[in-house]
């Protein structure tokens, strides 16, 4: 059963969850349109279940927003990468600021992906995808799936501002390639002049 949230049309929760079908089916579908907030909190490290679905979020591109809930000064480091999300701290517990900050993500997430599109506008939708983030092994595994299923030539994966280091871009652009023949990996910038 989805539960409402004022200002929300839903939220994901266990009980939302048919237990005796698919479970990494039904999260993935469930982060495949989400905000994502995470509640990064001393145990969060040990959790697979937390883990997926950030890795999920990251192969969407979804908005993601680390609530960071540790206690420690002092943490080892983590499988996921936090670097590129935004991370609030809730001392006095603030449920306003997390869902403000969540709602600012996810504006910015769905403003680039606009202006990618609108710089794009002279070639296939289906041949651009945008990804909010600078690019991660996952993010870029994932913008080249949806590429591969759409079979557009040339295709583009757009990440923000600014240019990866030369020598990164490549090795990114040199990964997308294995997946998706004669596909670029551009900033937002190098894409507004390959597409002129």
């Amino acid at each position: 059963m989805t539960k409402r949230l004022h200002g929300f049309a839903s939220y994901y929760d266990t009980k939302d969850l048919n237990v005796t079908g698919d479970i990494d089916k039904q999260l993935d579908s469930a982060i495949e349109s989400a905000i994502v907030i995470v509640f990064r909190s001393n145990v969060f490290d040990q959790r697979y279940w937390c883990q997926k679905e950030v890795l999920w979020a990251e192969q969407h591109g979804r908005p993601v927003l680390t609530v960071d809930a540790r206690w420690h000064l002092e943490h080892g480091p983590s499988v996921i990468n936090f670097d590129s999300t935004p991370v609030v701290r809730i001392p006095d517990g603030s449920v306003t600021r997390i869902i403000t900050a969540a709602l600012l993500e996810a504006l910015r997430v769905e403003l680039f992906t606009a202006r990618v599109q609108a710089h794009g506008a002279s070639i296939a939708s289906t041949s651009v995808r945008a990804l909010p983030r600078v690019p991660s092994l996952v993010s870029l595994h994932g913008a080249c799936d949806d590429l591969n299923k759409a079979a557009a030539v040339p295709s583009y994966v757009v990440y923000p501002n600014p240019s990866l280091p030369e020598l990164l871009r490549q090795s990114a652009q040199g990964l997308a390639q294995t997946f998706v023949p004669r596909c670029e990996v551009r900033s937002l910038d190098e894409f507004r002049l390959v597409v002129k």
